[in-house]
């Protein structure tokens, strides 16, 4: 299997829109704060569940030669397989608003290859953070971000309140810092 990282152009916007496909419920993530620091268990499911969450609605053209945000795409024998779409915040860090890789090529590291594209498109731009939230539901997702080097940093217990679908659900809150490389000035 041939697979690149390709960042959304002209001349791959045919790869969108990238349906969402379903995860693995296996457990829940559990944060606890002690005011200084953050710490996490799972707790595992008797039975795992598959979950979908509902496809962003986006243009990519917003995406396309754009300083703010940007999609990368991973392209595997002229097939789109996944994507990371990373934007600017109102904060001034960058945020990453979805993360997905198909199903039938979790597991082979196009996540973490899709992870490197983005956070080298936020040293570029000159980022020195990324954001990110995901849900307690998705462990796996949570490994991953940690297992990345994101850190827990905050979490949400009321914004799914209205939503019936998603009510039991926290929003986690994940970042990353990341350092910018200093070039050595000749004096």
């Amino acid at each position: 299997m041939n697979c690149e990282i390709k960042r959304l152009d002209h001349l791959t916007a045919h790869f969108l829109p990238y349906e969402h496909q379903p995860f693995e419920v296996i457990g829940r993530f559990i944060p606890a704060y002690d005011g200084v620091k953050w710490s996490y268990k799972e707790v595992l499911c008797k039975e795992s569940r598959q979950k979908k969450y509902k496809d962003d609605v986006i243009d990519p053209k917003d995406y396309i030669e754009n300083d703010r945000q940007a999609i990368f795409l991973a392209v595997c024998d002229n097939l789109c397989v996944g994507a990371v779409r990373i934007s600017t915040g109102w904060s001034g860090d960058a945020v990453i608003e979805d993360l997905a890789v198909g199903i039938q090529y979790r597991r082979q590291g196009l996540g973490k290859k899709l992870m490197d594209g983005a956070v080298a498109w936020c040293r570029k731009q000159r980022y020195e953070r990324i954001t990110l939230e995901t849900q307690d539901n998705n462990l796996q997702a949570c490994r991953f971000y940690i297992k990345y080097g994101f850190a827990l940093c905050g979490i949400n217990t009321k914004i799914y309140a209205l939503m019936p679908e998603y009510r039991d659900e926290t929003a986690l809150y994940f970042c990353l810092e990341i350092p910018l490389r200093h070039s050595a000035v000749l004096l």
